[in-house]
This record gives structure tokens, sequence and C-alpha cells, in this order.
């Protein structure tokens, strides 16, 4: 039978790790960029479409569907930037604003989906494959970030609601 080797020696110290305060104005930066990329990339996805046309309009709703990622990055990230740093004013702000895009996400859902059965009776049969991915996608990325945002919205209230009551 053999034994184990024990090593004697002195214990590592830990190495050592920068103060985790210093991460949120760092979060904070980034969530603004990628708020501000998403945001111009929202508008030129929107531009220069002619809202009066139905298929210019699907088109450049369902662009703005494929631009939403970016745009919802920098939103949760300047709200966690706020509830890591303790800002209330922060906070509040970032809650608000990612309700307000919850809900508005949400009504995008709807006009997309109004929007699909005009195209839709515009398309031949071989067009119309294309048209319901495109609306398929469309509702997926309009509902999965409305949820997002709609979610880190009101966690962001709650965590005012608890800040108020301590």
């Amino acid at each position: 039978m053999g034994t184990g080797n024990i090593i004697v020696g002195a214990a590592k110290e830990p190495a050592a790790r920068p103060h985790a305060r210093m991460h949120w104005p760092t979060l904070l930066a980034l969530g603004t960029l990628f708020a501000l990329v998403g945001v111009v990339d929202l508008f030129l996805a929107a531009y220069p479409a002619d809202f009066n046309d139905v298929g210019q309009r699907f088109a450049a709703l369902t662009g703005l569907a494929m631009g939403l990622p970016v745009f919802s990055i920098g939103m949760v990230a300047i709200l966690a930037a706020g509830i890591g740093q303790g800002n209330r004013v922060l906070l509040a702000v970032a809650s608000a604003a990612n309700l307000l895009v919850g809900i508005a996400l949400l009504g995008a859902a709807l006009w997309l989906w109004g929007t699909f059965g005009a195209v839709a009776a515009t398309l031949e049969e071989m067009a119309r494959r294309p048209a319901n991915l495109g609306l398929a996608r469309g509702l997926v990325f309009y509902f999965g970030f409305a949820g997002v945002h709609l979610v880190a919205g009101l966690s962001g209230v709650a965590m005012l609601r608890r800040a108020a009551t301590t």
C-alpha cells in the first residue's frame, strides 16, 4: 500500500481582486455605447422607409426587429449598472425606459402582425414563405425583447421599492 504525498508549505494568498465598485461605471459606459449604437441601427433600419407603403412598412418593421439585440443589451446593462452602483436616479430612469421600450415593442409586434395581412394579400404563393419567415422572426424578436425589457423594468421597480422601505 502506498501513502499519499503531502506537501507542507505556506498557503497561497488569494490573488488581489480589484474593488467591485470599479466595474459599475465601466458597465454603465459600455451599456450606454451599446444603447446608442442600437438606436442608430434602429433608425437606419427604418430609413428611408415609406410607412404608407405596406411592403416597405413590413420590411422596416422586420428590419427593426433584427436590430433589437444590441439596443437591448445596452439598456439592460445600464439598468444593471444602476443596481450595482445603488444609484436610485439611474435605476429609476433605466427602469422607466425599459418599461416604455417593452410596451412599445408589444405595440410594434401588433403593428407588424396587422401589416402582414395586407402584405400577404399582394404576394404570390412563392413569395409568401419568405414573408411568413420574416413575420415569425419579427414576432419572436419583438415579443422576446419586449419580455426582456418588461422583466428588467419591473425588476428595477422592485429594487426601488425595496430600497425605499429600508
